[in-house]
């Protein structure tokens, strides 16, 4: 489980100002078709290594693997979507991401996204019917919760918390994990229904500049790590949510009323 206090977001954005220190690598930026994403761009040219991103923050360049991120709980499962990751779906995914300048070392993941509000529990999909609900700025996201009645609103991360706390919205949508549980959002949202709507995998990716540089032993051992390192990854994303209640005692014990949604309320 993440310690509280660890800002997973503030890290990242350091990581992202620091690369875009240099002439060459602003250039790098500025060159890209507005298509790409610029973090892909800076992968590709190998002026940014090494990635490890949300799949789904791929999908402006790479739509093929959008699907990953589509809200379908019936189909995905965490060993259902491990074996899909692992099997030819997964392979032929990281072809294309390859034939984009960056190779896939290994699929990880922030396990399943769960919504928050502070206006009512949600035990059945008219209770999210109203709530403004900050999403990811992507249409698969807004055109879901516009569906269940909610009103979507695309938010960067970065000002939600305030949003939250004025009141600007009135809940929003991550894994409990890696950003409710860090982010302590019991304090602005006090109900959270358990309906593994969408699951957020992560992949970690070189750029294939980089990965070509190095000589067969160095592979060999970037490859091992990079494996080792999305299993602990899984295993740290899963802990207290898989064949355990941990994670979710802890968000009890902090006041917010957590529903565990029936699989026919699930299905909504």
């Amino acid at each position: 489980m993440i310690p509280e206090g660890v800002d997973i977001f503030s890290i990242q954005e350091k990581v992202i100002e620091n690369i875009l220190q240099s002439e060459e690598e602003k250039k790098a930026i500025e060159s890209a078709p507005k298509s790409v994403d610029p973090v892909q761009q800076l992968v590709a040219t190998a002026i940014q290594e090494y990635l490890h991103h949300p799949e789904m923050d791929r999908n402006e360049l790479i739509s093929l693997i959008g699907f990953i991120s589509r809200p379908l709980p019936r189909i995905y499962g965490r060993k259902i979507l491990d074996t899909v990751e692992a099997g030819e779906a997964g392979k032929s995914l990281f072809k294309t991401i390859e034939e984009k300048g960056v190779i896939g070392l290994g699929w990880g993941e922030n396990d399943y996204r769960e919504p928050t509000n502070s206006k009512r529990p949600v035990r059945k999909p008219e209770d999210l019917d109203g709530p403004k609900i900050r999403v990811v700025d992507s249409p698969i996201f807004i055109d879901t919760f516009r569906a269940l009645g909610a009103n979507p609103v695309s938010v960067n991360w970065s000002e939600t918390l305030t949003a939250l706390q004025q009141g600007t919205v009135d809940g929003q949508e991550n894994p409990v994990l890696s950003i409710i549980i860090p982010y302590k959002l019991w304090e602005f949202n006090k109900n959270i229904p358990i309906r593994h709507y969408t699951i957020d995998p992560l992949i970690l990716g070189v750029s294939k500049e980089t990965w070509n540089s190095l000589d067969p032993k160095d592979l060999e051992i970037v490859a091992k790590a990079a494996q080792e390192a999305m299993a602990w990854n899984k295993k740290e994303a899963r802990k207290g949510l898989e064949g355990s209640t941990e994670a979710i005692d802890m968000l009890k014990s902090k006041g917010m009323e957590v529903v565990i949604l029936t699989a026919a309320v699930k299905a909504f």
